[in-house]
């Protein structure tokens, strides 16, 4: 798979329905105030040991961090993709159809703005 192809397959998937729905799934369960997250610090109280509590609380504490890096991950991976291929070498006829759009967006353009 080339990278093209993968920043097509990410862009794809975070506009489509099955993200949002998946998004919204995960962060009721996740969340602030989701039911598993509720339930993950609860248990993590009932320990009587203090550094048990302690350490339950970090163990859930860590899993959400997990929860939302995965998350974020598809996004990430899109900018980091966008920016590779910004930083990517051009030959020569990429260059100058580049800064043929700039010219053109230049043109249309006046001094105070769009004319």
């Amino acid at each position: 798979m080339t990278d093209h192809e993968e920043l097509e397959d990410l862009e794809s998937g975070l506009s489509s329905a099955f993200w949002r729905r998946f998004l919204a799934h995960v962060n009721g369960e996740w969340g602030p105030r989701g039911e598993m997250y509720l339930q993950s610090v609860a248990g993590a109280m009932a320990n009587l040991d203090d550094d048990a509590q302690r350490r339950g609380l970090e163990c859930v504490q860590f899993a959400q961090k997990v929860v939302r890096e995965l998350l974020i991950w598809p996004e990430h991976r899109v900018s980091v993709l966008k920016r590779e291929a910004d930083d990517a070498p051009m030959t020569y006829a990429e260059k100058m159809q580049r800064l043929r759009g700039q010219d053109q967006q230049m043109a249309q353009t006046g001094r105070r703005g769009r004319l």
